[in-house]
């Protein structure tokens, strides 16, 4: 059952290409939500899966690490969608 909670917000995952934030993305988007994919690799596939849910996606290969790059993903992701909600 879907959490009305979810439908329609925003989430930023980390992990993203891996086995559990690829499960984490796909349960949030399967709940309604669209998914910025975060990852130092990237996280296509997943996008593709999220896509194929009728969700947006956004994969984003970016280093946590480095405060320069997390800054423009903020960017990206607001640009993208809008807001950011999880």
């Amino acid at each position: 059952m879907m959490s009305r909670g979810h439908q329609d917000r925003v989430a930023v995952i980390t992990g993203a290409a891996g086995a559990l934030g690829s499960h984490f993305a796909c349960r949030l988007a399967a709940e309604g939500c669209d998914i910025a994919l975060v990852d130092v690799a990237p996280a296509d596939a997943v996008a593709l899966r999220i896509e194929a849910m009728g969700r947006k996606a956004y994969a984003a290969a970016v280093d946590l690490a480095d405060a320069g790059a997390v800054t423009r993903l903020a960017g990206e992701v607001l640009e993208r969608f809008g807001r950011c909600d999880i």
